[in-house]
């Protein structure tokens, strides 16, 4: 397997892996071409932020990272982090995080935001072990 940060060029692997990530989700749901443009400029998702686990040129892995900056500060939103099927329960959240933290570090973000729905307990887990061994803070939805 190879980790990597993402670029433009993988678009279209992006798209696969979020519909076939989030197929099975608590809440199904699938993008398009259009929707996943739109999420991508509406959350300011920057792919060299972005980070993905890649099997044979098979994108099984991703994390998207929307960035927004201030005169003083650099936050980073968790924008969607996804692992197919079959590679789920093998650590790949935690080595993504692993990857893409020290970049984030020398990029000197204060805030990393990340949000889970409240039923998604292998989420919850691969969030909390992150933020025990960083600075991160996350927020559990709970659809009330």
């Amino acid at each position: 397997m190879q980790i990597r940060k993402l670029t433009q060029k993988d678009f279209f692997d992006l798209l696969q892996a979020i519909n076939g990530s989030f197929a099975d989700y608590i809440v199904p749901f699938q993008l398009d071409n259009t929707q996943l443009e739109f999420k991508i400029t509406s959350e300011d998702i920057v792919f060299e932020w972005s980070v993905g686990i890649f099997e044979e040129n098979q994108l099984v892995a991703f994390m998207m990272h929307g960035v927004r900056k201030t005169e003083d500060k650099t936050m980073v939103y968790n924008a969607g982090t996804g692992v197919l099927p079959e590679y789920r329960g093998q650590g790949l959240v935690g080595k993504m995080y692993e990857y893409i933290l020290p970049f984030l570090k020398e990029n000197n973000v204060q805030q990393l935001v990340l949000e889970v729905i409240e039923d998604n307990h292998s989420a919850i887990r691969a969030y909390e072990k992150m933020v025990s061994s960083s600075n991160a803070n996350y927020c559990v939805l709970t659809g009330n």
